[in-house]
């Protein structure tokens, strides 16, 4: 569970680079706290599905991209 939450966390980074953006201003734009947004990333609380979705469509990326596929 470690692993994929970590490939989770990974990929979302990934993405958040390739759209030259920053995290802080992903977890503004999909509306949830910075210090949710700091607990998720740091791997201590699990990202729930729908905020899954919720950067997946701010990055502007397939929702499968964040989740080890569609690459």
């Amino acid at each position: 569970m470690e692993d994929t939450r970590a490939a989770l966390v990974a990929s979302i980074r990934a993405e958040i680079a390739r759209a030259d953006t920053s995290g802080v201003k992903v977890a503004a734009g999909i509306g949830m706290p910075h210090r949710t947004w700091v607990e998720r990333m740091a791997g201590r609380v699990p990202f729930s599905a729908e905020e899954i979705v919720r950067i997946a469509e701010h990055l502007g990326v397939p929702t499968e991209r964040l989740l080890g596929g569609g690459r």
